[in-house]
């Protein structure tokens, strides 16, 4: 399994649309990620994780991510990246 981590940033976007995009996004995607500790930390805003298997390529949850953020009706902007390993310096998600 691999993390695909997912960052957007909308354009001309209000808390409302950020709101709408998190509701969205929660079906398939975290908005924390669990440490080797077994701890989970919170992301920064707008970054998502989700554990998929290794045959899924970045481009694949690009589209799925793209279809949701049409659903918000703002124009984005989309970075995912897929990873075997992750180092971070979070807070705890409380």
């Amino acid at each position: 399994m691999k993390l695909f981590f997912v960052r957007i940033e909308l354009h001309n976007a209000t808390a409302s649309d950020y709101d709408k995009l998190h509701e969205l996004m929660r079906i398939d995607y975290n908005r924390s990620v669990l440490g080797h500790d077994g701890t989970r930390y919170k992301l920064p805003t707008a970054e998502y994780v989700a554990e998929m298997d290794d045959s899924v390529h970045p481009s694949i949850v690009l589209g799925h991510v793209q279809g949701l953020v049409r659903q918000v009706g703002k124009k984005a902007w989309i970075l995912v990246s897929r990873a075997d390993i992750a180092a971070f310096d979070l807070d705890p998600d409380k």
